[in-house]
C-alpha cells in the first residue's frame, strides 16, 4: 500500500493514542481515514473509511541482524516462508499422485 493514496477525510472520524513508546520507538496514533478512490484505477475502488489501531514503530530501519535475532528469539515465520512451505507440500502431493 502506498501512503500517497491516504487522505484525511472529515467524513471519517476518530483518533486513538496507543501504547507509550519504548526506547528507540515512536508512537504512531491510530485513527480513521478515507482510503482508495472512485475516480482513478479500478483496484483502488471503492473509496472507504479505514480504521488503524495505534502502533509503535522503530525510529530507524531494522537491520538484517536485528531481524535475525528477532526470528531466533520468537520463532517468527514470514508469510513468504509459509507460502514456500505450502507450495512444497502441494508439489510433493502432486508428485505422489502422479506416480
Amino acid at each position: 500500500m502506498s501512503f500517497h493514496n491516504l487522505q484525511k477525510d472529515e467524513s471519517c472520524e476518530g483518533v486513538a493514542y496507543g501504547p507509550r513508546p519504548v526506547a528507540d520507538m515512536v508512537r504512531i496514533p491510530g485513527g480513521t481515514f478515507r482510503m482508495g478512490s472512485d475516480h482513478h484505477y479500478p483496484d483502488e475502488a471503492p473509496a472507504h473509511c479505514v480504521s488503524v489501531a495505534p502502533f509503535l514503530m522503530d525510529r530507524t530501519p531494522v537491520t538484517n541482524r536485528q531481524f535475525k535475532e528477532f526470528v531466533k528469539a520468537t520463532g517468527y515465520v514470514t508469510f513468504a516462508e509459509i507460502l514456500d512451505a505450502v507450495k512444497a507440500k502441494i508439489a510433493a502431493a502432486q508428485n505422489s499422485i502422479a506416480r
